[in-house]
C-alpha cells in the first residue's frame, strides 16, 4: 500500500483498522505525512529511533527482573528470538536487539528491535509468596505497611 492509499484509507471510516499498524514509509514520505497531519498526531520518538527500528514491550515478573531471565519475543517474520533480560532490570529499561527490526528500503539490512521492560507486579499473592516477600523486605531494610 502506498502512502497515498494509506492516507486515503485513514480519511475513510477506519473502525475496521487494527489498534496498531506497522507502516513502512521512506524518510521523505514520513516527513511529508507528519507535516501534513501534525494537528492529528501527538507522539515523540526516542533519540535512538530510526524509521526501520521497531519498539515493543517485554513483560517480566518481579523475581525475573531482579534475578534475570530469558524471554522469547515474537518477530515480524513470524519467528521468535530469545533475549536475555539481565538481573536487576528496571521497569521502563530498554533492551536493544540488533538486526531484528524492519528491512530497510532497497537493501537487505534490517533496523533494530527495542524492547521496553515492563515489570509486572502481582496483584494477588499466596500466603507463601507474601511471607517470602516480607522476609525479602526485612533483609533489605524496607519498611512495609
Amino acid at each position: 500500500m502506498s502512502s497515498m492509499e494509506w492516507e486515503e484509507s485513514m480519511a475513510a471510516d477506519h473502525s475496521d483498522l487494527p489498534s496498531r499498524a506497522i507502516i513502512q514509509l521512506s524518510h521523505k514520505e514520513a516527513k511529508e505525512f507528519l507535516l501534513k497531519h501534525e494537528s492529528y498526531l501527538n507522539f515523540s520518538l526516542p533519540p535512538y529511533f530510526r524509521f526501520d527500528d521497531l519498539i515493543s514491550e517485554v513483560s517480566v515478573g518481579v523475581a525475573a527482573a531482579a534475578l534475570g531471565t530469558h524471554v522469547d519475543v515474537p518477530l515480524l517474520d513470524g519467528g521468535t528470538h530469545r533475549i536475555r533480560v539481565p538481573a536487576g532490570s528496571q521497569h521502563g529499561e530498554v533492551i536493544r536487539v540488533a538486526g531484528k527490526g524492519i528491512t530497510r528500503l532497497r537493501t537487505s539490512r534490517r533496523g533494530d528491535l527495542y524492547l521496553r521492560v515492563k515489570v509486572v507486579v502481582p496483584t494477588r499473592l499466596s500466603r507463601t509468596q507474601r511471607k517470602l516477600l516480607r522476609q525479602f523486605a526485612d533483609a533489605g531494610g524496607e519498611e512495609l505497611l
